[in-house]
């Protein structure tokens, strides 16, 4: 059985930079193989970057898809970083290239990150053939009084309550008969959503904004097929649980905030040569 590390990114560089420094991270805890899944734009700028590493890359063409139609982002009005002081070009991302990218996997066993994870600690002791799908539970929502690092408020729909409670920032995933049904349903759901079709989320109601995360945490649940493997939150600490934890296997978030946290004393274990 294959089993690798997966990243999946596209568009804009400044908003996939940061996988340079998730590689790294990565590196220092786990030698599996990595593919880059990714459109032509993303790989060029990737392959331009001194990386020191062997990587799979696997060109993504969202144009081939006949679902898949530009834009794949939605202009919003413009912001200012208050770190920096950098007027940004507001946008929101279309997840639906990201989804179906999700159809390039290439190993048996996936194991997909974000560009903006940073690993602490080996998660190779958590792979195994028992289950098809594992996760960690979201936790990037904002308690009422939250606060984050920055001084700023948390976004204002992350309030409503995660009751599927997945987070896509670190999956594992079997290409199996199983995963297939429930990628299929994904997209589905997607599509249903464009159409306006999709059903309410009891306790949330309408979507706020579609994403592979709410399409699978929706056709996962849906599933009475899927044996489904849940990781401890401290594979997927963010913004919000900083606190609670008293040691982090994973950090998700700004790498702003990676000075300020590893201030605090993180020691690598299971480190891999």
């Amino acid at each position: 059985m294959t089993t690798g590390i997966v990243y999946i990114y596209w568009g804009n560089s400044r908003f996939y930079d940061c996988v340079l420094t998730s590689i790294r991270y990565l590196r220092r805890v786990s030698a599996l193989p990595i593919t880059v899944i990714a459109d032509k734009e993303a790989v060029e700028w990737t392959k331009k970057q001194d990386i020191k590493e062997d990587i799979n890359y696997i060109i993504f063409d969202p144009l081939q898809y006949p679902d898949l139609r530009p834009p794949f982002y939605r202009k919003r009005n413009k912001w200012t970083d208050k770190n920096t002081g950098i007027v940004i070009e507001g946008y929101y991302k279309n997840y639906k290239p990201k989804l179906y990218a999700f159809d390039l996997l290439p190993y048996d066993q996936n194991i997909l990150v974000d560009s903006d994870t940073y690993f602490y600690k080996s998660f190779e002791g958590l792979l195994t053939d028992t289950y098809d799908i594992g996760y960690c539970k979201e936790t990037n929502f904002r308690q009422r009084g939250h606060t984050q690092m920055n001084g700023r408020k948390g976004r204002e729909w992350d309030w409503r309550p995660y009751y599927l409670g997945i987070n896509s920032g670190f999956l594992v995933i079997r290409r199996n008969n199983v995963w297939n049904d429930i990628y299929t349903h994904a997209k589905e759901i997607y599509e249903r959503y464009e159409d306006g079709t999709v059903e309410m989320v009891p306790e949330i109601g309408k979507f706020p904004l579609m994403s592979d995360q709410w399409a699978f945490n929706h056709a996962i649940a849906c599933s009475t097929d899927v044996e489904c493997k849940v990781f401890s939150s401290k594979w997927n600490v963010r913004v919000p649980n900083l606190s609670k934890v008293d040691e982090i296997y994973m950090y998700h978030g700004n790498p702003c905030n990676l000075k300020s946290i590893e201030a605090k004393g993180i020691n690598y274990t299971d480190r891999k040569n």
